[in-house]
């Protein structure tokens, strides 16, 4: 088997981790980011950590099955709090999680981590706003569709950057994407139908700046 059938939601998520020694996957659900990390030989060890028994469970069946079990240690856990702070760590995935939980996890963290890949399900903008505001510098921000769903995936390392209101909002390379175009259309117009009913108060003014946004990043991206 040279790798696993995955959602190309997954498949991102492997794509931007590069050839490394050890990789940690934070919220592992059933263990297939890293199950596939291992068939494209990407990485020699593994962490694979979750709040739930069950994933765990997956998880620790599926690399048992492929035969990887031996480099891998399977933890359940919250975040990295079970992971030896002395554990050198190549490349730490957070996926499926909101965006404010990534961030909570990284702030408790006190492992060495190269670089980091996150997938925030929600808040996308709070995240990227701590992140460059706290030595961390974003190298790729892909947005993309994937079954029904728009994600934004973030490849992270240590160093200084600076985001404008558009970067911040919508992702450091938002221009000329094809699925950010088609999401923020659609999103205007559930704003600006929504404005047209609404009553005034805070909930208004916040969606007429990202209707404002929104149009600016359009203009940007055709």
């Amino acid at each position: 088997m040279n790798k696993l059938k995955l959602s190309k939601r997954l498949q991102n998520i492997c794509n931007l981790v590069e050839n490394c020694h050890t990789v940690a996957d934070i919220g592992c659900d059933h263990g297939k980011v890293v199950a596939n990390l291992f068939l494209e030989n990407k990485i020699q060890y593994a962490i694979a950590s979750d709040i739930s028994q069950p994933s765990v469970e997956k998880t620790r069946q599926l690399l048992t099955e492929l035969g990887y079990i031996d480099q891998c240690s399977i933890l359940v856990g919250d975040g990295l709090a079970n992971i030896d702070p002395q554990t050198a760590i190549d490349c730490c995935i957070i996926a499926g999680m909101g965006g404010r939980e990534i961030w909570h996890i990284l702030t408790q963290s006190v492992h060495s981590i190269t670089s980091w890949v996150l997938q925030p399900m929600k808040d996308e903008s709070f995240l990227r706003k701590q992140l460059v505001s706290h030595g961390y510098k974003i190298t790729k921000d892909i947005f993309f569709y994937d079954k029904g769903k728009y994600y934004t995936l973030l490849k992270v390392e240590q160093g200084k950057q600076r985001l404008n209101a558009l970067q911040v909002a919508f992702g450091v390379t938002f221009e000329e994407n094809q699925d950010f175009l088609r999401y923020a259309n659609q999103e205007l117009q559930n704003i600006k139908e929504y404005l047209e009913s609404a009553t005034t108060g805070k909930s208004k003014k916040d969606l007429k700046k990202r209707y404002q946004l929104l149009q600016k990043a359009i203009r940007r991206s055709v």
